[in-house]
């Protein structure tokens, strides 16, 4: 209405009204208006008043990046403010994706960031089961998660199939700058295919036999030596369980 409201410098402003009856003086500080259309600008003011008082964690750093970012602030403009790079908002925003109660417990300490960070790329009924499992104690963390996520982590790069013409969907590891697999058992059913593809077309090819050993397997290398194709060479392809 007719009055202000602070937005940094609470703390500084009291001390000041203190100093001043303390003294007799005026208690005049430094001051910065800021108009209706200036939100944005508050709430970074605000914000950047906490950093600098104390270190944010990464739930905090997210509620801090997702008001700017609400107040219409683009990555970029939000990581020049912190001094931080873009990756680094973007892995934050990434939190937003989180059930409340995630966040409730990484800020309580019953969980930690990799776990966090994990399920940041579950999807919403990825994230409910997992927190049933949480509740009765039974919840996968860390690199179990990753594999009770996506059945390990399979990167696109190791496929033997066309990733894009296929119906394979693909998560972002902000965390790790990577990508996983959503569903490792489409996976194996398209790189399996693939793999026999390969197997028949070696065959064809005149070598005297193919023999694929799965993961489970192992191919025991110092019970052969290396055979041209016209010696009757063979031809072993061992698959690994990443892919």
């Amino acid at each position: 209405d007719s009055g202000f409201g602070i937005v940094a410098g609470r703390r500084r402003y009291f001390a000041a009204i203190a100093a001043s009856e303390a003294t007799g003086t005026s208690g005049r500080v430094p001051t910065i208006l800021l108009g209706d259309d200036e939100d944005a600008t508050a709430v970074e003011a605000s914000l950047l008043e906490n950093v600098a008082r104390q270190n944010m964690d990464q739930v905090a750093e997210f509620e801090a990046f997702n008001r700017l970012h609400k107040q219409g602030k683009s990555i970029d403009e939000i990581a020049a403010t912190f001094s931080v790079k873009p990756i680094n908002v973007r892995q934050r925003l990434a939190i937003a994706t989180l059930h409340p109660r995630i966040r409730k417990a990484y800020q309580s300490d019953a969980i930690g960031p990799d776990t966090m960070q994990a399920l940041a790329m579950a999807s919403k009924r990825q994230q409910l089961d997992w927190l049933a499992l949480f509740k009765n104690n039974r919840a996968p963390r860390g690199w179990q998660l990753k594999k009770w996520l996506f059945g390990g982590e399979i990167n696109p790069k190791v496929a033997l199939f066309d990733v894009e013409a296929s119906k394979c969907s693909v998560v972002n590891d902000l965390f790790g700058e990577t990508e996983y697999f959503a569903d490792a058992a489409l996976f194996w059913e398209l790189q399996n295919a693939a793999v026999e593809e390969q197997r028949k077309a070696l065959l064809d090819s005149g070598w005297t036999g193919v023999t694929v050993i799965d993961q489970q397997g192992y191919f025991q290398y110092w019970d052969y030596v290396k055979t041209k194709k016209a010696d009757g060479g063979k031809v072993f392809i061992e698959v690994k369980s990443d892919g």
